[in-house]
């Protein structure tokens, strides 16, 4: 539960200025971003856990990895970058994991959103659903990190 998203997630895409942003991408986003995502679930109290962001910059296109929660996440996101900013929508739908006292939740991104801050950290935010134990949930989620 550790590493729930990050996006979460996505949570979750920008570092300091300076790189080259011809192509319109900026590539101080590639990286590991280390920092802390706060979970928000329809009508519960936020939960915020440390969590990771991967971000692979590839020509004018980038990825984010370690998106999903649990051990072993292999889903990424083609990200929408113009320089300090990205964007993602969609659906992603994560592997069943453990979450609090429900054996099985399933959570779902719908969108994500993320900007490299002055000073270099990356914020991010974005929604979707969590299903479980009979009951599905709509969740927000906002990542701050720093490049590891």
């Amino acid at each position: 539960m550790k590493r729930f998203f990050l996006l979460g997630a996505l949570s979750v895409l920008l570092a300091c200025g300076g790189a080259d942003n011809s192509s319109g991408l900026n590539g101080s986003f590639a990286g590991t971003w280390n920092g802390a995502t706060t979970l928000t679930l329809a009508g519960y109290s936020p939960y915020s856990y440390p969590a990771s962001l991967v971000i692979a910059v590839n020509g004018a296109g980038a990825t984010a990895s370690n998106i999903c929660p649990g051990i072993g996440d292999l889903h990424t996101l083609t990200l929408q970058v113009s320089g300090n900013n990205a964007t993602w929508s969609g659906i992603l739908v994560c592997n069943p994991v453990q979450f609090s006292e429900c054996s099985s939740v399933v959570f779902t991104f719908n969108n994500a959103s993320a900007a490299l801050n002055s000073g270099g950290s990356l914020s991010g935010q974005g929604s979707g659903s969590a299903s479980g134990c009979g009951m599905t949930l709509d969740f927000t989620f906002a990542f701050t990190g720093q490049q590891h």
